[in-house]
């Protein structure tokens, strides 16, 4: 994640501001996060956070793009997955903009089209009444807005 103030990326104290990955969310307990640890939202709301609680749910192992595939075409596992994985994210991302009151939240990664229309319905729910008109949107450069925000915070570092 990034938290970008006034066309600027705030790096924060030690410069990994934006780590939205590694909250804490409810039903992740059993999923491993990449940092190691478990309960994070990345551990849930990503591609391969589909893909282990799939897995935890049917013994099978799939990437987290056939889960959304299969999600797509009515399986109800994968529906299931994918709907707590939206709905961890929604709920996240509403309780930041209680906390950094920003102007819209853009979703990004490989994981975010199929998370978002679950993602949408816990977000308006969750978003309290006094950031009611706060969009939640994909990003613009959809899933290759990870390693373009990656690429250029690089370049921005050299110069």
């Amino acid at each position: 994640g990034a938290l970008v103030r006034h066309g600027r990326i705030e790096s924060g104290a030690r410069g990994a501001a934006g780590a939205v990955g590694h909250l804490p969310v409810p039903g992740a307990g059993r999923l491993r996060c990449g940092c190691g640890r478990y309960g994070h939202l990345e551990a849930v709301a990503s591609g391969t956070g589909l893909a282990a609680a799939y897995a935890l749910r049917t013994g099978e192992r799939v990437t987290g793009r056939v889960v959304a595939e299969r999600a797509a075409a009515g399986e109800p596992v994968a529906r299931e997955v994918l709907e707590a994985a939206g709905t961890a994210l929604g709920a996240a991302l509403a309780g930041l903009v209680a906390l950094l009151d920003p102007e819209r939240v853009l979703v990004a990664g490989g994981a975010a089209g199929a998370l978002l229309p679950a993602a949408a319905g816990a977000f308006v729910a969750e978003l309290p009444t006094a950031w009611a008109d706060v969009p939640l949107l994909p990003a613009g450069l959809g899933t290759d807005a990870v390693v373009v925000g990656a690429a250029r915070l690089a370049t921005m570092e050299e110069t």
